[in-house]
């Protein structure tokens, strides 16, 4: 949320050097996220006075994040924050945060930062982007009974082409008569 308050609070005044801020956020982001899921905790024997004692060190991983070697011991690391869904750990959605950031950085300067590009599609999808996301749910569920579970590669395109077309041809008309979705 707080990486989409930064979104918002550099895209409303959408002075100059907008975009390279949040594109430097998004980079800062990742970063962080992927050095913090470095750190790992190898496991370590000591032995004092003939009896094995066990304690930890922290060191970072070798990038990128590749099972430490032999000097680590017979154990294996342990990643106390590591970058997963699974363990639910900060680093995940704070690395997703510092993406979305840059990747919406990057299409905003494709479609309005002075790159001279623009697409279509996304003025259609991004005008009335809550009936799409409404529409796309629809579509999807209506599409997936024709998807096999071990569809080929092809298919999975073709199929997806097919989603897009539909929502698209929707969203035009919406868009064509001036019907708009707002909150």
């Amino acid at each position: 949320m707080l990486a989409g308050t930064i979104a918002w609070d550099l895209m409303a005044r959408m002075e100059s050097g907008s975009i390279k801020k949040m594109l430097g956020y998004g980079v800062l982001l990742m970063s962080i996220a992927w050095l913090i899921s470095c750190l790992v905790v190898p496991p370590r024997e000591d032995v004092i006075n003939g009896k094995s004692a066990s304690s930890l060190t922290v060191r970072i991983s070798e990038p990128p994040l590749v099972k430490p070697g032999p000097e680590m011991g017979d154990g294996n690391p342990i990643s106390i924050l590591q970058m997963s869904q699974r363990t639910g750990n900060f680093t995940y959605p704070l690395f997703g945060a510092g993406f979305s950031l840059a990747v919406y950085a990057f299409f905003i300067f494709l479609c309005e930062g002075g790159s001279g590009w623009n697409l279509g599609i996304f003025r259609t999808l991004g005008n009335n982007a809550l009936a799409a996301y409404i529409l796309h749910g629809m579509v999807g569920t209506a599409l997936f009974q024709f998807s096999p579970k071990d569809a080929p590669i092809w298919f999975g395109l073709l199929l997806f082409g097919v989603y897009l077309g539909i929502i698209y041809l929707f969203m035009r008309h919406l868009e064509k008569h001036g019907l708009f979705l707002r909150l």
